[in-house]
């Protein structure tokens, strides 16, 4: 570098402002051209056809990632959590086969990720981690529901026992 720079200001020696000038690259009329004087080569050219490989190779070791995708983990954690709660809901219970299709469907998600599994095992996968979820999901939505159904049925009977004691303490009718 030293052979590049001649002269060299630092803000000290010239009153704050930098000055250097260069004895072997000398610029071109032009903006975008810059030719090494020693060589004859163009400097810019050469950068940029540096940065285009640099790029390139960029670009490649990118996209070797990008096909060979990772286990959905965070489907299957999805799951887990759907079917757990489907449990603490005592889905058992109320939706006995959805929470039995959601647990078959998230071991065999995982098993279509094994050992060594190709892209569209992993995608697979997702699909049946995803659906186990919905299945999970659906079983604590009926569950609740039941349970509501059975309180609103178990109101209306106090409903219709109050109203009868009510009739009969008036003397009313029936």
């Amino acid at each position: 570098m030293d052979d590049v720079l001649d002269d060299v200001d630092t803000p000290a020696d010239s009153g704050g402002s930098q000055r250097f000038q260069p004895t072997t690259t000398q610029t071109c009329t032009r903006q975008s051209c810059a030719h090494d004087t020693a060589t004859g080569e163009n400097t810019m050219n050469r950068t940029l056809v540096i940065a285009a490989w640099a790029s390139g190779l960029m670009l490649l070791a990118s996209g070797g990632c990008a096909s060979t995708p990772l286990p959905p983990t965070d489907a299957f954690q999805a799951a887990d959590i759907a079917i757990t709660n489907a449990d603490q809901d005592k889905a058992a219970e109320f939706a006995p086969v959805e929470l039995k299709s959601a647990r078959e469907r998230i071991v065999a998600a995982r098993a279509a990720v094994g050992r060594d599994p190709e892209p569209r095992d992993i995608e697979r996968a997702r699909q049946l981690a995803n659906e186990a979820q919905a299945d999970a999901e659906l079983a604590s939505a009926r569950t609740r529901s039941a349970r509501a159904e059975a309180v609103n049925a178990e109101l209306r009977k106090n409903i219709e026992t109050l109203k009868l004691e009510l009739q009969r303490k008036s003397g009313a009718p029936t």
